[in-house]
């Protein structure tokens, strides 16, 4: 009887294991989801801030028709739009 009881304690213990190994192997799949769509997004934003950085640089060089003030305000929203870029790509690198 003794053998049953361990026995039993046994198997019980292995199903749960085995019921363990099966959600962690849903999470691990889970996971492995996230990080590529979270790399793709961040290859989306790295395209974004390229362009952006590409516009600036156009818009520095054909702006000077502009007035100081509408100089200063496109540099500041400019400014203002890689910093968010800038942002998102940290969130995602953590």
């Amino acid at each position: 009887m003794p053998h049953q009881s361990l026995l039993h304690d046994i198997v019980t213990r292995l199903q749960k294991l085995v019921k363990e190994h099966e959600q962690l192997k849903k999470e691990n799949t889970r996971l492995k989801t996230d990080l590529q769509i979270a790399a793709q997004q961040k290859a989306v934003w790295l395209e974004q801030e390229r362009l952006l950085k590409d516009q600036v640089a156009i818009l520095q060089t054909t702006g000077k028709n502009m007035d100081e003030a509408g100089k200063k305000n496109l540099e500041k929203r400019i400014n203002e739009y890689i910093r968010h870029i800038d942002k998102a790509i940290t969130l995602l690198n953590e």
